[in-house]
């Protein structure tokens, strides 16, 4: 039987979401019998077990690593390239299934060639798209143009391969618009961390010291660029007269430091921000919130997902979605009422959606439920440890 063979930078012990995602694929996987093999860059303490049956991974990286800069990142990157296409021909075999991630950047055109060369088969499991995340967000200024001469090659590989994976119907059609069949275009929906079920909010807010009476709300996650980070300022500056409502940021990112300066200088006295929490605490982080904000810039629709969208509905909490109402987020949250989404210029309907459940409460629990019932219906890791097993049985 064909064995399946993920590559990503990250995997467990790390934090990061694809890890998580990938740790929770590859164990479900491995329960039904399947031969599943990590190449990864992450290493791991070796205090910590992973002695799993039917799992292997390689580890190419090391416990003295750091991140100095862009530039040793993307020497590390090359750097994991260059060990995974080595590991790459050592250990495959012709019936082999090689799943490509998205982390580094460009991983999967790099590793294609390597794979055909050696007998087996290659798909594409796309968290992002990338370079068009770069060109939106351009991360290294104007030089981020010089991307798009990736795209060409991207797109060769993306043809040359077995198949290319999204996570979304917004990420599918990105895909299919650089001229990519629609046939080798499958959707296999993220879910949250496996075991992330709602429980007291009481404790993560003690430890935080906020009061268990007030109206929480939370932004918990990456503070990137991709994300649109302002409109969250001036929604809490909306809601700034009421002394009943109090608003977290939880995270680390490239936007934070400029987030506090802009809440301390517009005196947000009931804006606070936390660090990220690990795995451990994030049920508790996520669930101790009475409502989530999710923010996505226009110029990024298809080439991201939010993930904390499926830790949110995780913890039956309903929530804000600021930006395009077009993306497919938007479009869910508003046909299923989990929450409401609006535009960044009309932040006065996100205010008086939260000030509407914080005086109501059996509106409030009606959201409630209805994100709760919501979560129960989507595929989650069942379903796509169901839809790996059908690439690794497929002819």
């Amino acid at each position: 039987m064909p064995r399946i063979i993920f590559i990503n930078r990250v995997y467990w012990p790390s934090a990061e979401a694809t890890a998580q995602i990938l740790r929770d694929l590859t164990i479900g996987l491995a329960a039904t019998g399947t031969s599943v093999i990590v190449i990864t860059d992450t290493p791991i303490d070796p205090e910590l077990q992973d002695n799993v049956p039917n799992l292997k991974v390689y580890r190419t990286g090391n416990r003295t690593q750091r991140k100095l800069g862009i530039v040793s990142k993307l020497l590390g990157y090359a750097r994991f390239i260059d060990a995974a296409k080595i590991t790459i021909k050592k250990i495959l075999n012709p019936d082999d299934r090689v799943v490509a991630m998205t982390d580094p950047p460009m991983l999967g055109p790099k590793i294609g060639p390597t794979v055909r060369r050696s007998g087996g088969k290659i798909w594409h499991w796309s968290q992002d798209v990338y370079p068009e995340v770069a060109l939106a967000i351009k991360p290294f200024g104007h030089l981020t143009n010089l991307m798009r001469i990736l795209i060409p090659h991207r797109n060769r590989e993306w043809a040359q391969s077995s198949g290319i994976v999204a996570i979304g119907s917004d990420m599918a059609d990105c895909i299919a618009q650089t001229g990519i069949s629609r046939t080798l275009i499958s959707i296999s929906p993220n879910w949250s961390p496996i075991n992330l079920v709602p429980q007291s909010r009481i404790n993560q807010r003690e430890r935080w010291e906020i009061q268990p009476d007030k109206f929480l709300l939370t932004y918990s996650g990456n503070l990137g660029r991709a994300h649109t980070l302002n409109p969250l300022i001036d929604l809490v500056r909306l809601l700034q007269p009421n002394e009943q409502v109090e608003t977290l940021i939880v995270g680390n990112g490239p936007q934070r430091a400029t987030l506090i300066k802009l809440v301390s200088s517009q005196n947000l006295r009931r804006c606070h921000f936390k660090q990220s929490v690990p795995i451990s605490e994030l049920e508790s982080s996520l669930a101790a919130a009475d409502v989530h904000v999710i923010t996505m810039r226009p110029d990024c629709v298809g080439t991201v997902w939010p993930s904390k969208f499926y830790g949110v509905i995780s913890v039956s909490r309903p929530m804000i979605f600021i930006g395009p109402k077009t993306a497919e987020i938007a479009q869910l949250i508003t046909h299923h009422q989990l929450g409401i989404a609006v535009e960044p210029t009309n932040l006065e309907a996100a205010q008086q959606f939260v000030e509407r459940l914080c005086s109501d409460p059996s509106t409030y629990d009606a959201f409630c439920l209805r994100v709760g019932q919501f979560a129960h219906q989507q595929p989650g890791r069942i379903g796509a440890v169901q839809f790996w097993n059908g690439i690794v049985a497929s002819s």
